[in-house]
């Protein structure tokens, strides 16, 4: 046996869901907990920024006096040396002596070098935690 139908055929379907279950009231908690963790998560992010940010300001700060104090051992270390040469030249002090004051001139000379390398590192530090720094 054959069915044929012969013509057009049309049909509409429509499904309304009455009860699904609190399946909507469960998926609207998930979206406002992850909502809420997401703002939490964004807080934490910001408040470890601002933490560190303001950590790297205060050793930038610390590295410009340490900075400035090597600057003026730099140059008492320097006048030390003019000293020890000149006596040295005099005959009042050993080449011991001598070679130990050129010794503490570039001992001094390395610390203040050393010291503005770590001011140096320290803004460019900043100014990356800013968002200041040009790449």
């Amino acid at each position: 046996m054959s069915r044929q139908s012969l013509g057009w055929n049309y049909g509409i379907s429509a499904n309304w869901n009455v009860f699904n279950g609190f399946n909507l009231n469960r998926r609207v908690q998930n979206a406002k907990i992850l909502a809420e963790n997401a703002e939490l998560n964004h807080e934490a992010i910001k408040l470890s920024l601002q933490r560190e940010l303001y950590a790297s300001y205060i050793s930038y700060q610390n590295n410009i006096k340490l900075h400035d104090m090597e600057a003026e051992n730099k140059e008492v270390a320097r006048e030390n040396n003019e000293i020890a040469i000149e006596r040295y030249r005099v005959g009042a002090s050993s080449p011991l002596e001598l070679r130990e004051a050129q010794i503490n001139q570039l001992e001094a000379n390395l610390r203040f070098l050393n010291a503005a390398y770590s001011v140096k590192t320290g803004e460019i530090n900043l100014l990356l935690l800013s968002g200041n720094l040009i790449r």
